[in-house]
């Protein structure tokens, strides 16, 4: 949402000075829109159709969600444009075991987020993109981080870190610290507060030891 590429200066300008007047808003319903039409193209199914009438509602009817939400103003962000990547690469640290997937490009775009097409192949996932999430995440000492990367001349990097991130059910497995891949089921919310009740027990015996 709200995410543009930039290809001249008259636009960055432009941006700019949107951002830092009436704002961009947090809903961007035609961007929406278009998404809906390219998983018609994409799925050819009942619930692709269902979904572009929807998204055709939501341009003239906002949600009350939306309503509520205010227009993102006073802050822009940019970012080198790395070309040639066909996909990104999520993972996710949660403690000692990481999962990943790979988010393939839209049709004509440049993001991958979004998209709706995936893969949790472990062997379609770069290892080495795993490796410095691990070393990232132990440095920010965090409990749980999602990475977001793409490539350059073959190096790993990071565009993106979210403490949030979507779930899905599907991921077969995860990798240990030791980058050691285990087929498994694993609910990543479970894991996450079954970390945190460890870290709190941990620290309890570290207390009382003292």
């Amino acid at each position: 949402m709200n995410v543009k590429l930039v290809r001249r200066k008259s636009e960055a300008r432009r941006l700019v000075r949107k951002a830092f007047g009436k704002g961009f808003p947090v809903v961007d319903r035609f961007s929406l829109f278009k998404d809906r039409i390219w998983k018609i193209r994409r799925d050819k199914d009942l619930k692709s159709v269902i979904g572009f009438f929807k998204g055709l509602a939501r341009l003239l009817v906002p949600t009350e969600l939306e309503k509520f939400m205010p227009d993102q103003k006073g802050y822009v962000y940019f970012q080198d444009f790395i070309p040639d990547n066909h996909y990104d690469t999520r993972v996710m640290v949660i403690g000692d075991c990481a999962t990943g997937l790979k988010r393939m490009v839209r049709e004509n775009d440049f993001r991958a987020s979004g998209s709706g097409s995936f893969t949790f192949n472990p062997d379609e996932i770069d290892i080495e993109k795993v490796k410095i999430a691990f070393e990232v995440a132990a440095k920010l000492k965090t409990q749980s981080l999602a990475f977001d990367f793409v490539s350059h001349n073959n190096k790993p990097l990071i565009v993106e870190i979210s403490y949030a991130s979507i779930i899905d059910h599907n991921n077969p497995g995860y990798w240990d610290k030791d980058l050691k891949w285990h087929y498994a089921e694993f609910f990543e919310e479970r894991y996450m507060i079954e970390n945190f009740i460890q870290s709190l027990t941990a620290n309890q015996m570290q207390l009382c030891s003292k």
